[in-house]
This record gives C-alpha cells, sequence and structure tokens, in this order.
C-alpha cells in the first residue's frame, strides 16, 4: 500500500507546480551496479534520461539477467545539463555520498528532487540538514553485480522503500511511479527513518559475515552462525530502541534469516566489494551502529569487532 500524505502551506504547492508535477527527465550520476539498471530500466518506460560519468564520454553498457541481455548507449552530459532535469538520482555508496552531492548540487535547479539510493545510514540526515532541495532517501533490495565499467548483471529482483526527510509530508504520484517504473514495486513512508534503520540492522549482519568468511549469503544459515547472528541483532535493536524506533530481537533475527533465504545465492555487495579489493560501506553500517550505540553509552561489541575486521581486510587489499 502506499502511504501518501500531503503538505497544507505554499511549500508544497511550490514544489507541485514545478519539478514534482512530472518526472519526464531523469539524471543519474554515475554508473554503478543500481544506476546501470536504473538506467536500462528507464529505457524500457520511455523516460529521457541521462547520465554524468567522470571517466567516459559515452559507452555501450550491458545489461543482463538469467534469460536475457540488452545493450543500450549511454551518452554523459557536463554538470551544467543537470539544470533541466526533473529528478536526480545519486546511486552511489554511502562513503561517495556526501561529496558527489556537493559536487553537484550548484547545477541541480533549487525544487528539483534528489533521490538518495544507497546502503547504510549516516550521509542522508547530514544532507538533510543542509539542503533545501526535496530530498528523498531510498533502499532497494535489487541485486546487481557490475562486471565490468560497461556490463551489468541483475542477480535479484526486489522491492523499493522511499520517502522525504527534509519535507514531511508532501508526495506525488510522478515520483512514486518514477520508482514503480525502474525498481518495482515501491512503497511510499511518510516516515522512511524506521524502514532505513532496517534495512541497516540486515546489512550489519548479511555483509560483514559474508565479506569476513568468503560465503554467499545462504551459508549465514548454518548452525555456526546462529549465535553471531542474534548477538548483532541483540546490539542492533538496544540501538534501535534508544532512538524510539520500537523493534525486538526476534523481529530483527526473523528480517535477517527471511532476506538469507531470499538471497541464498548471491553474494553481498560487501563480499564483492573485498573480493575485489574495493572500498566497503562498513562504516556506514556496523560502524553507524556503534557511533550510535556510543552516543547512548550502549556497547556494542560484536558490531565493534565486524566493523574493524572488514577495515583490516579492505587495509591488507591495499596493500597487496
Amino acid at each position: 500500500m502506499l502511504l501518501l500524505g500531503y503538505w497544507h502551506g505554499p511549500h508544497f504547492q511550490i514544489l507541485k507546480s514545478s519539478r514534482f508535477a512530472t518526472m519526464k527527465h531523469v539524471a543519474i550520476i554515475g554508473n554503478g551496479a543500481i544506476g546501470n539498471v536504473l538506467a536500462y530500466q528507464l529505457q524500457q518506460a520511455g523516460y529521457s534520461f541521462d547520465v554524468v560519468l567522470r571517466k567516459h564520454t559515452s559507452l555501450t553498457l550491458t545489461v543482463a539477467n538469467n534469460h536475457q541481455q540488452q545493450s543500450l548507449k549511454i551518452h554523459s552530459i557536463a554538470p551544467s545539463k543537470l539544470r533541466v532535469a526533473d529528478v536526480v538520482i545519486f546511486p552511489l555508496k554511502a562513503y561517495q555520498l556526501i561529496d558527489a552531492v556537493n559536487m553537484y548540487l550548484p547545477f541541480i535547479s533549487t525544487n528539483t528532487p534528489i533521490i538518495l539510493l544507497n546502503n547504510g545510514l549516516g550521509p542522508q540526515q547530514q544532507l538533510a540538514n543542509h539542503i533545501t532541495n526535496p530530498l528523498i532517501a531510498a533502499t532497494t533490495s535489487y541485486g546487481a553485480y557490475k562486471a565490468s565499467p560497461t556490463h551489468c548483471m541483475l542477480t535479484g529482483q526486489g522491492e523499493t522503500h522511499a520517502g522525504l526527510i527534509n519535507t514531511p509530508g508532501c508526495a506525488t504520484d510522478a515520483v512514486i511511479s518514477l520508482i514503480n517504473d525502474t525498481l518495482p514495486p515501491c512503497t511510499w513512508h511518510h516516515d522512511i527513518t524506521p524502514f532505513l534503520w532496517r534495512k541497516v540492522a540486515i546489512n550489519a549482519v548479511i555483509n560483514p559475515l559474508t565479506a569476513v568468511n568468503n560465503i554467499k549469503n545462504g551459508a549465514l544459515m548454518a548452525p555456526v552462525y546462529q549465535s553471531t547472528i542474534t548477538d548483532i541483532c541483540e546490539e542492533v535493536g538496544l540501538v534501535m530502541r534508544e532512538n524510539q524506533l520500537p523493534i525486538t530481537t526476534h523481529e530483527l533475527i526473523t528480517n535477517v534469516y527471511k532476506v538469507i533465504q531470499n538471497t541464498a545465492d548471491n553474494y553481498s555487495s560487501m563480499n564483492r566489494d573485498i573480493a575485489e579489493k574495493r572500498k566497503t560501506e562498513i562504516e556506514f553500517i556496523n560502524g553507524f551502529i556503534v557511533k550510535e550505540g556510543k552516543k547512548r553509552g550502549i556497547d556494542t561489541p560484536i558490531n565493534k569487532a565486524l566493523w574493524h575486521q572488514v577495515l583490516a581486510l579492505e587495509h591488507a587489499n591495499q596493500h597487496q
């Protein structure tokens, strides 16, 4: 069910009468795995779109799944062209988000909605504190793997959740339709924050454990991981409840095992980052939980240990 709210005041009317009224032209920042899937889906749905690339002026992108593959031509635009976009999507790693938004914000029209599509928590609120554009936080369970700059594999269908984080209450069908056309189904949340925390709770289990042990998600069903999964969820639950986000440890564990089962044949993004010697998002997942716990006097030793173990793997990769 889509939950729509309405902002009863002139601010909403300005948004609605300008860029919220239509999403005919979309801009994507970067060509990460999910960004490439977005480009493909936008083409399939008949949207006009542009991509801002750092290293290429143009490329032919191949997007494949288990049944077929298709190619599309992508031409990079100059940042100044972002002014004509009806919406700008940042499908980036959490550690890239703040720098990227700040870099391109001067080129984005004041009322243009910005969609942050990423794992982890922290950057969203930092950006919400100083950006006046309608800012939408979104998270998706779609699985995608970028084998090369020109080849992307869609490894699993999922669902997407989104909501405004700096202009409470206003939403239009155009925003929801855009996400439903690209990463369906989309659930719109009046308050997206609780869902983002729940997603971080799941990632705090699956991502570091699959990265440290170099296993697929489904391997976490083994009894040897049960106590660690419980401990992680207990720590996350304590921190969430102290942040006025009521949830039980049992609920978190149930959510985690559901995702493990549904993505059993997949490697987590953090597993792939370590395997391919890339920086991970651990700082914004387990690291975020540790920092939030510290603010409230809650010790989170299991999350802290996993945070440091993944950082050690990153460090080892950098010196090989």
